[in-house]
């Protein structure tokens, strides 16, 4: 399965065609070799309308605190490369201090999954749902440095400076996010809407970083998806990418 690109909408502004290739250039030489340099697609996200609400307790009842994830390097005006499968994005600081909301997308019909992304003192969080696989019941809600939901019964979380995941009771990767190989953020993990399931799995050390796509209205989707997310590798196990 070939790598995908990020589709959404974009509504301020467009970076000029020698900034956008000398970042290229940057992702050939910084990111791990098992990444392919992508480019940044003027319609792949949105600014978010309204600024990102910090609490000082980050609490929701007896839920972990989430503290972001820590970025090695960093330019106010420079570019954040994202691992999405195979392909290396690069996403604009300055637009990721605003806040940005785009969607996984996939060329065979997986469309509006959406996450939301936040820079802030060097540090990257994210505003996400996450559902179970198998009853598709809400997980958990992150709220950047907050949870607005968190059902201990259904969900664990780890965390350190550069990376975070979660799992479901079952024991898979529901979500992962980590700042890896040459400052490259990766993402991992399940998403689900009323029609279908989007999976990035993130086997970076063999080069199957994949995405892929099950249409609830195909036969056996659930099984075909369950297989794929069984793939999914957590950060904090041997293949550890940071």
């Amino acid at each position: 399965m070939s790598a995908f690109m990020l589709y959404g909408v974009i509504k301020f502004f467009r970076y000029p065609k020698p900034a956008l290739e000398k970042e290229k250039a940057a992702a050939r030489e910084n990111h791990s070799p098992n990444l392919q340099p992508g480019k940044l697609d003027p319609s792949s996200y949105v600014i978010m309308e309204k600024d990102p609400v910090f609490y000082r307790e980050p609490f929701a009842g007896n839920a972990p605190v989430i503290n972001g994830i820590r970025l090695k390097r960093y330019d106010s005006s420079g570019f954040t490369i994202f691992g999405i499968g195979n392909t290396a994005i690069p996403l604009p600081n300055p637009d990721l201090q605003r806040g940005i909301t785009f969607s996984i997308g996939h060329p065979f019909g997986c469309k509006d999954h959406k996450i939301s992304l936040f820079l802030k003192n060097m540090k990257l969080y994210v505003a996400a749902d996450f559902k179970d696989l198998g009853k598709e019941e809400t997980m958990g809600a992150m709220e950047f440095n907050h949870w607005k939901l968190y059902k201990a019964n259904l969900i664990d979380f780890s965390s350190d400076d550069f990376g975070f995941e979660i799992k479901d009771k079952q024991g898979k990767i529901a979500f992962s996010i980590c700042c890896g190989y040459g400052n490259v953020v990766y993402l991992a993990g399940y998403f689900i809407n009323q029609r279908s399931v989007m999976v990035l799995q993130n086997n970076y050390l063999n080069n199957k970083a994949q995405l892929g796509c099950f249409g609830k209205s195909d036969s056996g989707w659930r099984q075909r998806a369950e297989g794929e997310v069984g793939l999914i590798k957590s950060l904090f196990g041997p293949d550890r990418p940071y």
